[in-house]
């Protein structure tokens, strides 16, 4: 924690700017306009504000009490107590604040780890809150080996405490920093049972006395450097985790009303909502990753109040609680032997962690006056939802269809819209339009089912379709999200992708599911076509993966979403499923966009001057280009994981100047720039 008082600090104009788009935007919600059942806070800290130092909505401070034994009195002498409340007031203005004295001191001693426990317990069991902010730490007693048997029971009483307040339902918000050199996260911000977070200013810089951010975690950062506020009558600015604390309860507040107030949701979501996995997901999403590994939070990046539906919908699976889990409706379904399997929680998690990371790879780009990067499906068809065609992602403009299976009354390969019968092909073409944002695609039906997928009838039907891809349709890639276990006897099927290579047109596809002891797929182990391995959002191994060879890459494949067809759902649904077919269209539509970003600098005069534009992107057609600017994506080192070098996009942006979306033109011009120049030394080097 630290103090200033008597000069306004350098970053305090940031934290003023972010404490009013709070404002607006909590006004836009309609927060504050009287709601007779608030959402209620408990707020545990040093004593709290006298007469002289409540601000506006001061009434709203329904009870205090000390837990300090032997002293009754509230009155903060200190002042810690009265700005984190003062921030909960300004910030939440529709909640009611229970206030809990659990100290005098500014540094938390042992004695007052009690005092926290039994805060905890009357938050829970007298109070009825919905959300804990305490803004302590302290080490846990699994490293403090030296403690006092009394200082060891306390710890163990608040641990008691913690885990009990988290299966009642509760959301609690602790500081993972004390401001001392101390850089492990302290307890309970370590717990799992609880939401840690660190301080930034305004503009999501990192306080420098933070923790160390943990490897490919979440670390949540929100406002908590240089924060105005006033103690006996003087203006002073505070800074420091645990004021950060208070701004985070503070959005969780905000976030508890609007999706009571502006949201249609089911009794499954609310309670979802008002547990600590749903939170940290809301969170997650109202968040953007800085390159320093914090993700800073802003109410602002929430967006509208449709995000808060659409993220429960997506994580509803992912929870062990009968009541959530009743209210799943789609299991993670199997891509090879079709059958439907709970997701696991964790790595469900993590894919969403790694869509909100790839949220600026995806925006980078949503549009172009260039040509439109060509992508050939070849798979089952397509049948997206009536109202999912007329998005602006999925426009339906951006979408043809054909078909190589004999049809009755039908010309093979003539133009046309054909059902998709078994919703595989149908999933990975929307993956790949939410991608690529700004390609076009062009969907060949080669089977009705994925059933048939390795029948001597598909390998002919593969062959002509990737001949028809490569002219008159003239594609940049062709996915096939299938394969053969070997290519004995598919002699016309390797022409034809040797072929493609000839035509610099670059050919992704499906490692296979079929784990260690079979071999790549067919196509994807052929030389001149690029293999797509499966992972989980944080690089871990998907099961069917089969043996990796030198230098393999692996890319999201687990409860990735897509859309079932129209002959499953009327309207669009989302459904997660699993494996390298999943992993061929992330990676295709990865491939996309590192394409449309080297044309959109074509005719920029300049800029490519030895080797040109058009020696550029047929380097990048090639296998061994598109592996040199995947390399890049790997992150720091060689990026290597069981075996897979796995692929991150968002290693290929700097975050400075992204902050949930690009609203300046100048600002996606820049970011471009700098990819591109990325791309080009890739393929030079």
């Amino acid at each position: 924690m630290s103090d200033d008082e008597g000069f306004i600090p350098p970053r305090a104009g940031f934290a003023t700017r972010m404490i009013g788009e709070v404002y607006s935007i909590t006004e836009s919600f309609g927060l504050g306009k009287g709601r007779d059942e608030n959402v209620r806070i408990a707020v545990l800290g040093s004593g709290f504000p006298q007469a002289g130092d409540i601000v506006l909505g001061g009434e709203r401070i329904k009870d205090r009490q000390s837990f300090i034994s032997g002293q009754d009195g509230t009155m903060d002498f200190i002042g810690f107590g009265t700005v984190v409340t003062q921030l909960l007031l300004k910030l939440a203005p529709t909640a009611n604040i229970y206030c809990a004295k659990v100290t005098g001191t500014r540094r938390l001693k042992e004695p007052s780890i009690a005092n926290i426990a039994r805060a905890i317990d009357h938050a829970v069991q007298k109070w009825n809150v919905h959300i804990i902010a305490c803004p302590y730490g302290w080490v846990s007693e699994t490293t403090n080996s030296n403690a006092s048997h009394e200082a060891s029971d306390a710890l163990n009483s608040a641990s008691r405490a913690v885990d009990e307040a988290f299966e009642a339902g509760k959301i609690i918000f602790a500081p993972c920093s004390d401001g001392t050199i101390q850089k492990n996260c302290l307890y309970p911000a370590s717990s799992d049972n609880v939401i840690g977070i660190n301080a930034c200013d305004g503009n999501g810089n990192s306080w420098l006395k933070n923790t160390n951010p943990i490897p490919n975690a979440v670390n949540f950062t929100t406002l908590g450097v240089d924060i105005q506020s006033f103690w006996q009558e003087h203006e002073v600015y505070k800074s420091g985790a645990d004021y950060a604390v208070g701004v985070a309860a503070a959005f969780a507040a905000n976030v508890l009303y609007i999706a009571n107030e502006r949201c249609t949701l089911s009794q499954a979501e609310k309670a979802l909502l008002s547990k600590k996995v749903g939170m940290e997901q809301i969170f997650r999403e109202m968040s953007v990753r800085r390159n320093d590994g914090y993700d800073f939070v802003h109410l602002k990046f929430l967006h509208s109040a449709h995000k808060i539906p659409e993220t429960l919908a997506c994580i509803k699976n992912s929870s062990t609680d009968p009541e959530i889990i009743s209210a799943a409706t789609d299991m993670l379904q199997d891509d090879d032997v079709g059958e439907r399997r709970r997701i696991d929680p964790v790595a469900a998690m993590e894919t969403n962690e790694w869509m909100r990371k790839s949220k600026a790879f995806r925006q980078i780009i949503s549009r172009t006056e260039k040509e439109p990067i060509r992508v050939a499906i070849l798979d089952t068809g397509i049948d997206l939802p009536e109202d999912v065609m007329n998005t602006a992602v999925y426009d339906v403009d951006r979408i043809k269809c054909y078909t190589c299976v004999d049809f009755p009354g039908v010309t093979p390969l003539e133009l046309g819209s054909f059902i998709d019968e078994d919703g595989h092909g149908t999933h990975i073409t929307s993956i790949i339009l939410d991608l690529a944002r700004a390609c076009n695609v062009y969907c060949i039906q080669i089977a009705r089912k994925r059933a048939e997928m390795k029948n001597e009838k598909v390998a002919e039907n593969m062959t002509k379709a990737i001949y028809y891809a490569i002219n008159p349709l003239k594609v940049d890639i062709i996915c096939i999200a299938s394969g053969f276990d070997s290519d004995t006897g598919l002699t016309d099927l390797i022409k034809a992708v040797a072929h493609a290579n000839l035509e610099h047109v670059l050919v992704i596809a499906a490692a296979g599911n079929k784990g260690d002891t079979q071999g790549i797929s067919y196509p994807a182990s052929a030389p001149t076509a690029l293999g797509a391995f499966s992972t989980t959002g944080y690089g871990n191994k998907y099961g069917g993966n089969p043996t990796p060879g030198s230098n393999e890459f692996s890319f999201l494949g687990y409860a990735v979403e897509g859309f079932k067809p129209s002959t499953e759902s009327a309207v669009g649904v989302m459904v997660r499923r699993s494996g390298t077919s999943q992993a061929t269209g992330i990676a295709t539509g990865i491939a996309a966009v590192v394409m449309q970003l080297l044309r959109e600098f074509e005719d920029v005069k300049g800029f490519y001057r030895r080797p040109s534009y058009k020696e550029l992107a047929n380097k990048l057609r090639t296998i061994a280009g598109m592996r040199k600017v995947l390399a890049r994506m790997t992150g720091a080192g060689s990026g290597i994981r069981d075996g897979y070098r796995v692929v991150k996009p968002w290693e290929l942006i700097s975050m400075d100047h992204y902050e949930g979306g690009y609203d300046e033109v100048w600002t996606r011009k820049m970011v471009m720039e700098n990819v591109v120049r990325r791309i080009k030394d890739a393929l030079l080097s």
